[in-house]
């Protein structure tokens, strides 16, 4: 994580990081600026050239590298979002210089073959060293930074994407993660089942009411029950549960009775 203020991290030069007749550079960003700031870079000639660089512009990706004794040569490719990550590679070789996003190509210059200059000086990581300091300051993520001493070919390139393009997520797309997908939930109230007595039958003698609850996704509320019988409220006289009620009736008289039953 870079703040673009002054976070920036330093390799000590290394005779395998001056790359004079072909180089790749790889890294994986994620960016919120849309100025032009520096991703890497290692002085080339002077101070004031880049033996290679890689670096972002509003849109772009840009990889320079240097004809000495002061001939900065850059290439640019589009198609990059702001706050969203994107793999980014610059590669040089035999006077080619190509600019890669997520995989594809997005830019080229050919020049007639050269070697970049070089210099013993460190290699920055979150800006580039231009005169008296550094410059470019990267806001936002790096990860992965990769220096090759060839050109990657454009199948190597696409298939690191690939196979690395899902194991990096945005700040947008981890708020996204955060919010928790809608349930679907069948709300059809309890129905009852295997009522007793039957409903238009006869029944002599004392009669017990009983019937079963079938819960069908809205659950049981058995507080919610009520049972009518002829219009009067007789639920505080049952035995009620999850699983059905029971209502002792010795008080009906001859006749036709109406039970309602609602849970």
């Amino acid at each position: 994580e870079f703040d673009g203020i002054d976070d920036h991290v330093i390799v000590p030069d290394s005779p395998h990081l001056r790359l004079a007749e072909a180089v790749t550079v790889t890294a994986w960003l994620n960016t919120p600026a849309e100025t032009g700031q520096s991703v890497l870079g290692k002085n080339g000639c002077s101070n004031l050239r880049q033996n290679y660089r890689l670096g972002v512009s509003r849109s772009s990706v840009e990889f320079t590298v240097v004809d000495c004794p002061e001939h900065g040569k850059m290439v640019g490719g589009g198609g990059i979002k702001s706050d969203s990550w994107f793999f980014a590679v610059g590669t040089f070789e035999a006077g080619r210089i190509r600019a890669y996003v997520d995989g594809e190509l997005r830019g080229e210059r050919v020049e007639e073959a050269f070697d970049t200059g070089t210099l013993e000086a460190p290699l920055y990581i979150g800006a580039s060293f231009y005169g008296p300091g550094l410059n470019g300051l990267f806001t936002g993520q790096i990860d992965d930074v990769r220096v090759y001493n060839r050109a990657l070919s454009e199948e190597e390139i696409r298939t690191r994407y690939e196979a690395e393009k899902n194991l990096r997520i945005s700040e947008l797309d981890r708020l996204l993660a955060q919010v928790s997908p809608s349930e679907s939930r069948d709300t059809t109230p309890p129905s009852l089942h295997s009522p007793r007595p039957a409903p238009d039958t006869q029944q002599s003698g004392a009669v017990v009411l009983t019937a079963g609850f079938e819960e069908h996704g809205a659950g049981i509320d058995v507080s919610s029950a009520v049972i009518e019988v002829d219009g009067v409220d007789l639920t505080d006289r049952a035995e009620i549960d999850s699983e059905g009620f029971r209502l002792s009736l010795s008080h009906l008289t001859r006749g036709v009775h109406q039970v309602r039953v609602s849970v």
